[in-house]
């Protein structure tokens, strides 16, 4: 229902016809293997650390991974060096060089929203497979950012052989538990960022996912989000193009498909699994209060007002901020200082900025 992921999407640099030139590059993730795992075999909890196998630039596949941009019908040989270093790093790298390197490697914050992604949806086939590398201009930088795609194994639902999965997939338990007893294993970048704590990893992680429990990972916000697609499909018939195509298919197990049964199901899990990461695995109550008021503007500390293009926040604390667009993108994050701050050129429109909503003209 989305437009497919591909060089514009993720706004990396085009491939220079005049002179031969990679800048960015998209990877994709298909099937399991020990290069997208970075570091296992699927169904093993055993990290060898062993390098993954070598790869060949007249090839636009490697271990399960398929090149997107620049295709190799456009430019041969490729070069897939700086897919394979990253996979390379997590899979080798000591304790040590990796929490003083990671960063180097991957775009860090990207990651921590991803890593936040996998765990409010407890994503069952999205941790390393079903996912987009790419690299913004490799001239310029060789670190990795990611996109997800095919998330039809989330928010309660695994595969099609049952048509809903509360018990496998109930919403009150660890995601690192599930992956590893129920699915193929840990993704060893994800595992690796918890176990060493590189850069305050568990920390920021917890502090993104208070932020972001203020906008686009709202309870309301969510499931309002689910509701706002059912009434499009209703609104233009294609709920009923979908009971006709799907309702009783073997892909369903042959049971009915039924969108407001669905959405009562979801509305359902998704309560229970944002409050059980709420109060179990992100503890927000526990946040030293600097660290909720730098991740959400939990409103006390922090007071917005506008006048014309300009927003004034004062705060009583140091913090940092993001700033979002009602559609819940985030437009920038700001470093608050203690008193009186000012921010400009956020475009006109209702901004949340820390929490509290504010028009900007």
């Amino acid at each position: 229902m989305t437009e497919a992921v591909d060089r514009k999407q993720m706004k990396l640099m085009k491939y220079d016809e005049t002179d031969g030139t990679i800048h960015g590059m998209l990877w994709k993730a298909k099937e399991w293997s020990y290069a997208v795992f970075m570091g296992h075999e699927r169904d093993s909890n055993v990290y060898p650390m062993t390098h993954p196998e070598a790869y060949s630039n007249y090839s636009d596949t490697w271990s399960h991974y398929e090149l997107k941009y620049p295709e190799l019908d456009d430019v041969s040989p490729t070069d897939w060096s700086p897919l394979y270093e990253a996979v390379d790093f997590v899979a080798t790298s000591s304790d040590a060089e990796f929490r003083e390197h990671v960063g180097e490697y991957f775009d860090m914050p990207v990651v921590i929203d991803y890593y936040v992604l996998m765990e409010v949806e407890l994503s069952a086939d999205n941790h390393g497979k079903n996912l987009f590398w790419a690299c913004y201009d490799k001239t310029e930088d060789r670190k990795l950012t990611l996109a997800a795609w095919d998330m039809d194994a989330t928010t309660g639902q695994r595969w099609s052989d049952l048509y809903y999965h509360s018990s496998i997939m109930r919403p009150d338990q660890d995601y690192q538990a599930y992956v590893e007893t129920e699915e193929h294993g840990d993704f060893n970048l994800f595992r690796r960022l918890r176990t060493t704590d590189a850069d305050g990893f568990n920390m920021k992680v917890r502090q993104r996912y208070a932020e972001l429990r203020q906008t686009v990972l709202s309870t309301d916000s969510l499931i309002g989000r689910f509701q706002k697609q059912i009434d499009e499909f209703k609104a233009c018939g294609a709920d009923q193009r979908e009971y006709a195509k799907w309702s009783r298919d073997d892909d369903l197990a042959g049971c009915a498909l039924n969108f407001d049964t669905e959405m009562k199901y979801l509305t359902n899990w998704l309560t229970r699994r944002l409050k059980y990461l709420d109060e179990t695995r992100f503890d927000i109550a526990s946040l030293p209060s600097a660290l909720r008021d730098a991740s959400s503007g939990y409103a006390a500390d922090i007071q917005v007002t506008s006048y014309g293009s300009t927003v004034y926040v004062q705060s009583a604390v140091d913090a940092e901020v993001g700033v979002y667009d009602l559609s819940g993108r985030e437009i920038r994050r700001v470093v608050l200082r203690q008193g009186l701050n000012t921010i400009e050129r956020l475009g006109r429109g209702l901004r949340i900025v820390g929490g509290h909503k504010v028009f900007v003209e």
